[in-house]
């Protein structure tokens, strides 16, 4: 695992907020008033998807774990992951820093307004994980949503899954 300082204050402040929070899923990442909105529209998108196969990167509970048949989480918080154990019992899960070497390969990689723990541009992370991505790597943040196509899509796929 990496020994990077900053990564590991962000997985010591997660693993407090779990604690802090006592398992309370709404309300562990965000309570204001436009959670419900972005959420809404992130099961939308990953929804959409559900017919590939999908890694998670900063996978939290594992909230979209729901959306896939074939799904890893990866978090580098041990006590989000234990939730997310917890709450999706049927779901692979693995502890791993943000750009660590996964496991496996699927046909998206994606990440949920996680750039910031990470200390990662879209451009770094869309980079390192092309490699690990079979149809797509997704940055989806509150200021909008990036997806890395890695074969052409026909216009009307393309329009279905981000309009």
């Amino acid at each position: 695992m990496s020994d990077n300082i900053e990564d590991f204050r962000t997985k010591t402040w997660w693993n407090k907020r779990v604690d802090e929070r006592k398992g309370d899923l709404k309300n562990l990442i965000y309570n204001d008033d436009y959670r419900d909105q972005f959420w809404g529209r992130v099961d939308d998108l990953l929804s959409s998807m559900s017919k590939y196969s999908a890694i998670d990167i900063g996978c939290g509970y594992g909230r979209f774990s729901k959306h896939f048949k074939d799904y890893l989480g990866v978090d580098f918080s041990d006590q989000m992951l234990n939730l997310a154990l917890k709450e999706n019992p049927d779901k692979k899960y693995a502890q791993l820093m943000c750009c660590e070497e996964l496991p496996q390969r699927a046909d998206i990689v994606f990440e949920v307004n996680c750039l910031h723990s990470f200390g990662k541009t879209r451009e770094e992370f869309i980079g390192f994980y092309k490699q690990y991505a079979n149809v797509a790597v997704i940055c989806i943040e509150r200021n909008g949503v990036v997806i890395e196509w890695l074969y052409p899509q026909k216009d009307n796929e393309k329009n279905r899954l981000i309009g």
